[in-house]
């Protein structure tokens, strides 16, 4: 108490001047979205130039990728030695099944993304979540993008998904799940290195628009033609770059004088490119603790301040209404005795009853927060800060396949398998102009023998034939032709087999069977070819649970609370409404097997050969959930499973519907409060009452 009312010593005056000095000379730094405009611009420029720069060392690699999966396999200068050589410049594309029996195996044996609450008490807004999800997947194919991405990773190593909004299709808002090519994808060159970019600073997408579209979608922008002109002048185009552009206009780079960068306007088609960049800062906010939910919550400053000033005025509210007697603090007062009233005697009639609103649980700490921009140029057209309040990552999701720690370069199967394609294209391209070149048959024959030589020039190849020779000089005969050797004939059966080998596709992924194998050892060889691919198959299944994150903070941003969605599914159609639980909820993401592939389905029932048996001697009932794996038609399993379903209650093999694992066991039939039937049968008939 004295240290409150004595002044401070001096040093701790000169200490506290000193500390308020130093507060006023060095601000709080200021990240790219607060600065103005045109230094956020030069920001994002930067940022784009360190990405392209990065990525235009690779491109070309993933182009080449690109034309191999596409046929495109010959070199300019190999194509104009065949040619010289006249020698077929034959492709046979090789590739092409091997990435195709990749995706189907994905597309076969596809995982789903869950959600799981972090407490018990979640469960259930989880699993409204999941059918939210299904919902998602169904109405826009989301597997289908997936699978996409998921193709242009095996190509070329990358493939890039990220949802999104469409208002146009449903005016409460339709959310997608869009596949973006990756030559449409920058990314900070710092994070690439994670399979998932969860640990990128920035993340730039390029998309070519018309001047009508940009007008439409950032109509506080202006015209396009009006800052055309602006980033016209910025750049100082040299001659090379040719005049198109009936209005007189250049194509227009992102680097003067350099074609090789970015094409800001494509003059010949009319485009302008438009970039969205989306990036995060660490800022000085707090952590906050809702009282509805009990979670913790990140806050800015600002928002900070404001959520103190509402609290302040719930608390001045509560204080005036017990002030004049419209609330009160107080518990309500006991109930009357039961003598008073006997007596008639009325309750004391109280005001409600009202809690004081407690003060804010908060914590200051530096919190991240995501930002996004678009921008032309120097032009910026939209900045806002991400509304995705749940987004801890940028939404846009990569799917990758195998890294290059030495190049910084994620790459696909078609990389190690460009040298083995090109030269079975040249052995097969080979071996034709061999068999091409080899000598007809041709005939030999004493000086002399040959009757009439032109009837032997013309007529030896014609069946039936007639010709004569002089049987004094000698019987001529065929000359024997050179077989082609043997090793290269063997060239075109090796060549295929050392690429399945080196990418570790076998035989039997591809759908094919070896002689007579056997099933089983055809599904065991399968499974042996998907282990090799395990680290593509891994770096899917960790972007997928990225993409449960992000669609998660879709859907409890954008998803209104109390609109209902018609879900479909095996028993035909239902309905989940979006709670505010499943809006505030804190959630787990995993991906699990799913069982809506036929593959699945055949795989459990050749587990259920061997085991439903043995439960059978056992005493264990079937569940009726068996009948659901079957492959027939929906009536038949309905019907069946309602019979097993009412068996079961009939016998008393059903438990009660509130019963879980781990609870204590219900009474058996029989038992005083228990019907005859069991505890999941329903209760005897009453007997009728007398007639009077």
């Amino acid at each position: 108490m004295a240290d409150e009312i004595l002044p401070p010593s001096e040093d701790e005056a000169t200490l506290a001047a000193r500390v308020d000095a130093a507060k006023t000379a060095d601000p709080a730094p200021v990240g790219p979205y607060q600065r103005p405009d045109d230094q956020l611009l030069d920001y994002l420029a930067a940022t784009f130039r360190e990405a392209w720069d990065h990525i235009s060392k690779h491109r070309p690699n993933r182009e080449l990728d690109w034309k191999f999966y596409a046929g495109d396999q010959w070199e300019a200068a190999d194509k104009a030695l065949a040619l010289r050589q006249k020698r077929p410049a034959l492709t046979l594309n090789m590739l092409l099944s091997i990435i195709s029996a990749v995706e189907g195996e994905e597309r076969t044996n596809r995982q789903e993304i869950k959600f799981y609450g972090t407490g018990a008490e979640d469960d259930g807004a989880a699993y409204g979540l999941n059918r939210l999800l299904k919902w998602v997947f169904d109405g826009c194919g989301g597997e289908f993008s997936l699978s996409e991405a998921f193709r242009s990773n095996l190509i070329c190593g990358e493939g890039w998904v990220v949802p999104d909004m469409d208002f146009f299709d449903d005016p409460e808002g339709l959310l997608k799940i869009l596949a973006v090519p990756d030559t449409e994808m920058f990314d900070d060159p710092f994070g690439t290195s994670d399979p998932t970019s969860a640990t990128s600073r920035y993340c730039h997408r390029v998309r070519y628009m018309t001047d009508e579209e940009g007008e439409a979608r950032f109509p506080a922008a202006g015209d396009f033609a009006g800052f055309r002109v602006s980033v016209q002048g910025a750049h100082s185009l040299g001659d090379g770059i040719s005049e198109t552009d009936a209005a007189g206009y250049r194509d227009i780079y992102s680097t003067p004088n350099d074609q090789k960068s970015l094409k800001t306007f494509d003059a010949k088609r009319k485009l302008w490119a438009v970039n969205e960049t989306w990036w995060h800062q660490i800022e000085p906010g707090w952590v906050v603790v809702d009282d509805a939910t009990g979670l913790l919550v990140e806050m800015t400053d600002e928002e900070f301040e404001g959520a103190k000033v509402q609290r302040a005025g719930e608390q001045k509210a509560a204080m005036q209404a017990v002030m004049s007697g419209q609330a009160t603090f107080a518990p309500p007062p006991p109930p009357l005795p039961p003598e008073a009233a006997a007596l008639g005697m009325m309750p004391p009639v109280a005001p409600p009853t009202i809690q004081m609103p407690p003060p804010l649980q908060a914590k200051q700490r530096p919190i991240k927060r995501f930002y996004v921009a678009f921008w032309c140029g120097k032009a910026l057209l939209s900045k806002m800060a991400s509304p995705l309040k749940g987004l801890k990552r940028i939404p846009y999701v990569p799917i990758r396949g195998l890294y290059d720690r030495v190049e910084g370069e994620w790459f696909g199967l078609i990389r190690s398998l460009i040298d083995a394609q090109r030269q079975h294209n040249t052995e097969q391209s080979v071996i034709v102009q061999l068999t091409q070149l080899m000598p007809k048959q041709a005939w030999m024959g004493p000086k002399g023998s040959f009757h009439n030589k032109p009837d032997w020039q013309t007529k030896i190849a014609q069946p039936g034939a007639m010709l004569e020779y002089n049987k004094s000089q000698g019987k001529p005969e065929p000359i024997p032709v050179q077989a082609v050797p043997r090793h290269i004939i063997d060239m075109a059966f090796t060549r295929p087999q050392t690429m399945r080998e080196i990418s570790g596709v076998n035989v039997e992924m591809t759908g094919a069977r070896q002689a007579s194998d056997p099933g089983v050892v055809m599904e065991m060889r399968q499974k042996a070819a998907k282990t090799v691919l395990a680290p593509m198959f891994d770096n899917h299944r960790q972007s997928k649970k990225a993409l449960g994150m992000v669609l998660l903070a879709y859907m409890q941003t954008y998803i209104s609370k109390g609109r209902r969605m018609r879900i479909l599914g095996p028993n035909g159609s239902s309905y989940v409404d979006m709670t505010e639980q499943m809006q505030l909820g804190r959630y787990d993401v995993t991906v699990e097997e799913t069982n809506s592939t036929i593959n699945d389905r055949m795989a459990t029932l050749a587990v259920l050969q061997t085991t439903l048996p043995q439960m059978a001697k056992a005493g264990i009932p079937t569940p009726p959930s068996i009948i659901d794996l079957l492959p027939m038609q929906p009536h038949i399993r309905d019907d069946w499973k309602r019979l097993m379903e009412w068996h079961m209650l009939v016998t008393g093999q059903m438990p009660p519907p509130d019963w879980q694992p781990g609870m204590p066991l219900p009474l058996p039939a029989g038992s005083p409060g228990m019907p005859p039937g069991g505890p999941g049968a329903p209760p005897p008939p009453q007997p009728a009452p007398p007639v009077a």
